[in-house]
């Protein structure tokens, strides 16, 4: 590539371009990791209750939370969130810099780091991690891997400079490159170990991790020891048996019960049980989003006179058609009474949703939504925008859910009804469709749907994570759509792509409460709620905490005697 000389500066090769970059450019300062330390006598293990058990153990292919939570122990990213925040500091890279035009970024790493099975973190290796993700004919390419396609395709190449440095090289200016490559799905992988695992890596996953991956034990159980070698140091428990208890009440009783030291997702009911038994409870704003995402997109379809009906069949083509229109969208965002959502159905561990970027994200736009706003819940509004749209009471409109809870939506049936019936209230006929989890996420990212109740977790602490992933025309991919709605808007494009390429956090801000604003008012989808992020943890267990994007960072955690 060819670097363009600015007024006093002189030609260099690229490499010297790169190993060179004024102090102006430099991202971060090396962090020094110093010694390892050794690893405390006597260290017990920590038994930690999830929810689900992990989909996968490949980082590239893991989208749900358990998922994460065991990778982000098991393997290292370039780069990661600090503690207790969404900043970025280094991680395996010990600085990184990029040139003037934000183009080309260089990353070196630390040295002498070794994956579980002894071989080096190299710059090889990183790049072997990124282009199996990257090429689609790669020979080890994940076989569900939606992470590259979905956020990292500003990045054209990964080029090896040499054994600890590499450039990144972009096909334009792309502002959340660091909040993504912090992700736990940029982990950095053992070539090696892929390679003899012939696409079974998920089954033993080798990474850099403060942890290693020992063996399932059943069907629930996930056994992981202590990397004494790690570079920052050992950790301080010698393992974790991580174990699935999808019940929450019989989590709790087992943390109760001494079976588990710590557990995930306390339910409203058992808070009480906990205070008695003076665990420690641990709640506060997830970063996410609960929200019914409308298909704006859904053509009109012949309804035949006789059944049998097969699904979407009970739809009206009037039904199908209002959907398409923002001002009836709006009508019935302004019907939807949030409060009483949370009242009803997350029992109170909610907070209502004013706009899709939760309230602790960057980004956010603090805005009152009282009977007075435009947007705030009014019943009486949202019939006349009704009658302002032309639409007669007794229109038959579908409503999708799950058949079973899921982290952000525990009570989904609940949930669809209690809409369904704030939607009744202002004259419309609503038919709530209820699926699993695999024909729900068939029927929404076909297409197949009219409106649909779904929640969205952030990755990287990045408002680009949220508007770009779940409305931008880009994420529209039949088959495989984050943007369910299929929504397609050039000046959303426009302002989301500007935000993108901007590195002044500022304008970004800026751009982003635009985006809103637009998105609010044609309501390609109606934020609901912001779920809150719990752990309960007994008197013995020290240092595990929650984390802003929902890490569950267990280096540093204690179990005590």
């Amino acid at each position: 590539m060819a670097f363009v000389c600015i007024a006093g500066c002189s030609v260099t090769t690229e490499t010297e371009e790169l190993a060179n970059a004024d102090e102006s450019s430099q991202e971060s300062t090396a962090a020094s990791p110093g010694q390892p330390a050794p690893p405390p006598p006597s260290r017990p293990r920590l038994r930690l209750g999830l929810t689900h058990e992990p989909l996968t153990l490949d980082p590239a292919e893991a989208v749900d939370h358990e998922s994460i939570l065991v990778c982000e122990n098991l393997f290292d990213t370039l780069v990661r969130y600090k503690t207790g925040s969404m900043e970025i500091e280094p991680a395996l890279a010990e600085s990184y810099q990029h040139t003037k035009d934000q183009l080309t970024w260089l990353f070196t790493l630390r040295k002498r780091v070794t994956f579980h099975d002894g071989t080096p973190v190299t710059a090889d290796a990183v790049a072997f991690s990124f282009q199996r993700q990257m090429d689609r004919e790669h020979p080890f390419k994940p076989k569900n891997n939606v992470f590259w396609s979905r956020i990292m395709t500003a990045i054209r190449e990964i080029r090896v400079l040499d054994s600890r440095r590499l450039a990144i090289e972009l096909n334009r200016p792309y502002a959340p490159l660091l909040a993504n490559l912090a992700m736990p799905q940029a982990a950095i992988v053992s070539p090696a170990a892929v390679k003899s695992r012939q696409g079974d890596f998920s089954r033993a996953p080798v990474g850099s991790g403060p942890f290693r991956f020992v063996e399932r034990s059943g069907s629930r159980t996930l056994v992981l020891t202590s990397n004494d070698d790690y570079w920052e140091g050992a950790p301080k428990i010698s393992g974790v048996d991580i174990r699935a208890v999808r019940d929450p009440s019989a989590r709790l009783l087992q943390l109760v019960s001494n079976e588990l030291d710590a557990m995930e997702g306390i339910a409203p009911a058992d808070l009480k049980v906990a205070e008695k038994k003076r665990l420690r409870v641990q709640m506060e704003p997830s970063l996410n989003v609960v929200y019914l995402a409308f298909n704006t997109v859904e053509p009109p379809r012949v309804i035949p006179k006789e059944g049998p009906w097969q699904y979407g069949d009970k739809m009206t083509t009037y039904g199908r058609w209002a959907i398409t229109s923002a001002r009836f969208r709006r009508a019935l965002s302004r019907a939807i009474d949030r409060e009483a959502l949370v009242k009803d159905v997350y029992d109170g561990m909610a907070i209502p949703a004013k706009d899709l970027l939760p309230p602790t994200l960057w980004g956010h736009t603090e805005k009152e939504t009282d009977d007075s706003d435009e947007f705030g819940h009014d019943p009486v509004e949202a019939q006349i925008e009704l009658e302002l749209a032309g639409y007669q009471p007794g229109l038959l409109v579908e409503l999708c859910t799950l058949d079973a809870s899921r982290s952000y939506m525990p009570r989904p049936r609940l949930l669809a009804h209690r809409i369904r019936r704030d939607l009744e209230r202002i004259g419309l006929n609503v038919v709530v469709q209820v699926m699993d989890f695999e024909e729900y996420t068939e029927v929404t990212q076909n297409g197949k749907h009219q409106m649909a109740l779904l929640g969205w977790t952030g990755d990287n602490g990045d408002p680009d994570n949220f508007l770009f992933t779940l409305l931008d025309s880009d994420s529209i991919r039949h088959g495989d759509s984050s943007n369910i709605s299929f929504y397609n808007s050039p000046d959303l494009h426009r302002l989301l792509l500007e935000a993108q390429g901007s590195s002044q956090p500022l304008s970004r801000q800026k751009l982003y409460g635009l985006a809103t604003d637009h998105i609010q008012k044609r309501a390609p989808v109606i934020p609901l709620v912001h779920t809150l992020d719990s752990l309960v943890t007994t008197n013995r267990v020290k240092g595990l905490k929650l984390h802003p994007v929902g890490f569950r960072r267990l280096r540093q955690v204690e179990v005590q005697n």
